[in-house]
Order: C-alpha cells, then structure tokens, then sequence
C-alpha cells in the first residue's frame, strides 16, 4: 500500500502544557518500499509511526492509504481497516499474558475471522528460532524470544503494511541481523510497505530510503 501524508501535526496538551510532537509533517511512501524513521530520543518518531497506524489521531492533517484517508471519526472502521492491513510490532511487545507464544500470534487471524496459516506461520517462527518456544507463556520467554513472538504476530494476517517500533531493540546483533532480513524478505514475497523506527544506524543503513525526525520536523534522507 502507498502511504501517504499530509500537513501531519500532533498536538498533546494546550496553553503552557502544549508539546508539539509532530508539526506540518509531509511525506509519501510508496507500495512495497523499507522506510526507517530515525530521530534522537523524543522527537516523535513513535508518535509518528502511531498516528500513521491509526492508534491515535491527528491533531490536523491527513494520512492515506492507496488514496483513502484514514476513517480516524469512525472507530470501528478504523479498527477494521488496522486489522486487515497494518502489522505493527510494538516497543513493549504488549503480548497476552494470559496466552501462549502460539495463541499470541494467531491472534490477529482470529479477530479476523480467519483460518490461521499453519505452514506459513511455521516458517516464520523457524525463521525467527521460536518454533521451539510456542507453548510457553510470555512470562517463561526471554525478552528477546517476545520480541520475536511479537514480530510473528504483526506478519500472520500477511498484512499490506508492517510498522515497527524499535523492533531490534532487545535482540543482539546476529539475531538483529536476522530480524530485518526476515521483515525485509517477508516484505517483499507480500509486496508490502515496512516502515521501522529504530536507533539503529546499521538497521537503518538496510532500508531504501530514510525519514528523519527531529524536534517533531521532519526531514528526508536517501
């Protein structure tokens, strides 16, 4: 999916309280491109890549997909249209404790309505090297081997886009390593967007293109 935006401006809080995490923000990426967002600490990267999602709104502005803007007045279309399209990978995993790694990934498949893919969820856990871990429960997984669980969920829908929030975060440079050349492939055999936030300077190097942030400015870099 193309992604499109426009005039993108998030606001959190008013008069002395106001920060301005994302301003006038103008940029488009298109269908099947690896993006990285880059910025120090706290220049809105995150907030960046959750109004792109659909997890929070814009304070103004538009983001599209293949044309559409986001229905951010309508909850559940909205909701549904995350579902169908966007796998996210998020900072703190946000696994269900009360779930095994297995029952955590069929997840989005199962909102959905779907049948989960056996085989192809198979390869992904192979890939990831949790295929052995997939009964246990978040709490008797390392943090690393969550991070993978978490990845597995954002690709079982086979969604149109993947955003990620620092998605090498807790892993060591091999497994790091591993990760992007498995986003990167699963990305391209899907034809989809993938978009990662990450500190990372040798994930980001990976990319096509990159964005950067800073200050809540946005700026482009090849």
């Amino acid at each position: 999916m193309k992604i499109s935006v426009k005039d993108l401006t998030k606001n959190y809080g008013e008069d002395e309280t106001l920060v301005q995490a994302v301003k006038k923000c103008s940029f488009t990426i298109s269908q099947g491109e690896h993006i990285a967002v880059v910025g120090p600490s706290g220049s809105g990267k995150t907030t960046l890549l959750n109004v792109m999602g659909g997890l929070d709104a814009p304070t103004m502005g538009v983001v599209s997909y293949d044309g559409e803007e986001l229905p951010f007045d309508d909850p559940n279309k909205l909701a549904s249209f995350r579902l169908k399209n966007i796998g996210r990978v998020f900072q703190a995993y946000d696994l269900i404790p009360e779930l095994t790694a297995y029952e955590n990934i069929i997840v989005p498949a199962l909102l959905d309505s779907k049948k989960p893919d056996k085989a192809y969820i198979r390869s992904v856990t192979e890939i990831l090297e949790i295929d052995g871990r997939l009964d246990r429960y978040p709490s008797e997984l390392s943090g690393g081997q969550q991070q993978r669980v978490a990845i597995a969920r954002a690709l079982t829908n086979k969604p149109s886009v993947v955003l990620c929030d620092e998605p090498t975060g807790n892993l060591d440079k091999k497994s790091s390593k591993a990760v992007i050349e498995l986003l990167k492939q699963t990305s391209s055999q899907l034809n989809c967007t993938l978009v990662i936030v990450t500190h990372d300077s040798s994930v980001a190097a990976q990319m096509d293109r990159m964005i950067s942030i800073n200050d809540g400015n946005v700026s482009e870099r090849e």
